[in-house]
């Protein structure tokens, strides 16, 4: 079995057709690329994946459970939009903390810890999101995807905003940061040099 099945899933927006009948799967802790053409509905895959979106026909199964009209919370699922969409009023270390409520102080103190240091923003914890720099921003914005240890993360267009140089280096750097979490990862991007990241590449038509 796999760890993610989309099954013949369609999707409509008011009259607009935007997927049909698609399907795809992957194993747990691959990483996979689904590029194509700007408005083919690739970030609206992933909103159907996460549950920002219902599916109209077909079924999405999560590590053999069928997932297709969870709620969004229950998914155990993490998103890192192409905006970052840090909080701007909270600092590194409450932005990190944000979905951590269930665990101690001393356990979210931990958590957020040790995911500065798998960022390598030690030292970061009282800035605030105008006081970082793009990339930090993003990395900022990755250990909160991960602190929570989702069953899944979903990476739309992660670098569309940074400049060639900054996607070049957080390429990299993301590569190895999803592969030492092992954490099952799907971005979605229509730059072909984000491919380095992935395990496999699928081309959305």
């Amino acid at each position: 079995m796999k760890f993610l099945e989309f099954n013949n899933v369609s999707f409509s927006y008011e009259k607009d057709l935007i997927i049909d009948n698609y399907s795809f799967s992957m194993d747990k802790s691959e990483i996979l690329m689904i590029k194509g053409k700007s408005g083919i509905g690739k970030s609206t895959l992933l909103r159907l994946i996460s549950g920002l979106e219902k599916i109209k026909t077909g079924t999405i199964f999560l590590d053999g459970v069928n997932i297709t009209n969870e709620k969004i919370e229950k998914r155990n699922i993490g998103y890192l939009f192409q905006e970052f969409a840090l909080f701007p009023h909270l600092d590194v270390f409450q932005n990190i903390s944000f979905g951590l409520n269930k665990l101690s102080k001393k356990e979210k103190e931990e958590k957020v810890l040790e995911m500065l240091d798998l960022i390598e923003l030690k030292g970061y914890e009282k800035r605030y999101p105008h006081e970082l720099s793009g990339g930090e921003k993003q990395r900022v914005a990755l250990a909160r995807s991960l602190a929570v240890m989702p069953k899944l993360l979903l990476l739309d267009e992660p670098f569309s905003s940074l400049n060639i140089e900054l996607r070049e280096k957080l390429r990299l750097e993301l590569k190895e940061i999803l592969k030492k979490v092992g954490i099952t990862t799907i971005i979605v991007s229509h730059d072909l040099d984000d491919s380095t990241i992935a395990d496999r590449v699928i081309n959305m038509r």
